[in-house]
């Protein structure tokens, strides 16, 4: 069972309310680094032993994270940029699509998925 609590990560009540002090994992998937960074503390606070995965878009900011406790640190646009090059050197080695065509069918199967939900949430 996964419990997830949606507020701002630097509220103190809604830190509350996710429970963290028990919690297996604690996940800080948002953009604003200060408010991760408070999270982070107040996590580690009620428990140095619940282990937190969080996102940052600066080299700096994921650096901060790591150094105040953070178990893991996601940059998606690094990891982003380094499939794709890494699917361009597969590429450029063999001359052929084939692995980069089966990435990319499975892609596209996704982006329609969530093309669909963001057109029924947002009605686009």
């Amino acid at each position: 069972r996964i419990n997830s609590t949606y507020g701002e990560a630097d509220d103190t009540e809604v830190l509350g309310k996710a429970n963290t002090k028990d919690a297996r994992l604690v996940v800080l998937a948002i953009p604003n680094n200060k408010a991760s960074l408070k999270a982070l503390s107040a996590i580690k606070k009620a428990n140095k032993q619940t282990p937190v995965f969080a996102r940052a878009h600066y080299y700096s900011d994921a650096l901060t994270l790591y150094k105040e406790g953070a178990e893991f640190v996601c940059m998606p646009h690094v990891i982003g940029g380094n499939v794709f090059l890494k699917n361009i050197g597969k590429f450029l080695d063999s001359g052929q699509l084939s692995t980069v065509v089966n990435l990319q069918d499975e892609f596209l199967r996704y982006l329609e998925e969530k093309s669909n939900e963001e057109k029924q949430h947002f009605g686009v």
